[in-house]
């Protein structure tokens, strides 16, 4: 936990030949390839949508799942594929809010590369893990201080609480013990991170791990293994929200995105993806 914020780690830690093989490695190499030839990225209705659980609708705050449609019925046109509001196709309390997957997708590719990726973006990445370090070391005195404090006062409810319930009717005491029970479940949630305060200083950040990690993230991202994609999508972004701005009666224009980073890529970055301007061509 850092700073207030849960974080998993970057890697399982991994025991080769720990057990023998249920089966034989050319067999398990041999359905590998399968399993990653049938996901790769198409085109068309059998599309996989990398950014599914990730979109949200700025309009009413539902998400956004895949769809895929053509104009007209005719089987020669094209079929193309977006993220459209659920909210607006399950229960129609939206309108019908949409992003295009080929233009979505390759923009938050874009946006991750030009946050992260770039000389500035991973220096600025790395002195905000520096300070994020720092700050914890700063404030662990005052935390302490305040853990202390919401012990002492759960303590004190625990007390005249358990004194209080001899003197309640029958009927009382059930809800007056499950809020006893509480009270010594958060006493023993706020001991807990008592004892990881006191235990050591906070460990700084490898930095290093995490700029590998960037690097592994963007091949990902780029890559045509859907699985490894929409893992990446999802290890860099909580959510995106997307918002609409009507410029006529039937048309709509996407002109920001709201990007909430997943621990640590939160440190360092603009929040705000604004849509980018159309430039006209001069005629000569």
């Amino acid at each position: 936990r850092r700073n207030g914020r849960e974080y998993s780690g970057y890697a399982p830690i991994i025991v080769p030949d720990n057990h023998e093989p249920l089966i034989d490695k050319s067999i398990f190499d041999a359905a590998q390839a399968k399993l990653i030839e049938r996901s790769k990225v198409r085109g068309g209705p059998t599309r996989k949508y990398l950014l599914s659980g990730i979109l949200k609708c700025g309009h009413c705050g539902g998400i956004l799942t895949g769809s895929a449609g053509s104009k007209g019925r005719s089987k020669k046109n094209p079929v193309y594929c977006y993220y459209k509001c659920k909210r607006s196709r399950d229960s129609g309390t939206c309108e019908n809010y949409a992003v295009r997957t080929d233009f979505i997708e390759p923009e938050l590719i874009a946006y991750f590369r030009s946050v992260w990726q770039t000389e500035n973006g991973r220096q600025t990445l790395c002195n905000a893990l520096k300070a994020a370090t720092e700050e914890a070391v700063r404030e662990r005195p005052e935390r302490r201080e305040s853990l202390l404090a919401q012990i002492s006062k759960l303590e004190q409810q625990i007390t005249k609480g358990t004194e209080n319930l001899l003197l309640l009717a029958p009927a009382d005491i059930p809800a007056a013990s499950a809020l006893l029970a509480q009270w010594r479940d958060e006493r023993d949630q706020v001991q807990a991170e008592l004892d990881t305060c006191e235990q050591a200083e906070p460990v700084p950040f490898d930095t290093d791990s995490i700029l590998a990690e960037l690097d592994e993230l963007e091949q990902h991202l780029s890559g045509d293994c859907v699985p490894l994609a929409k893992a990446a999508f999802q290890r860099v972004f909580e959510s995106i929200t997307l918002y609409w701005k009507q410029i006529s009666p039937k048309r709509r224009e996407l002109v920001r995105a709201e990007v909430v980073p997943r621990f640590p890529f939160c440190l360092s970055t603009d929040p705000a993806i604004p849509r980018k301007k159309r430039t006209r061509k001069r005629r000569g």
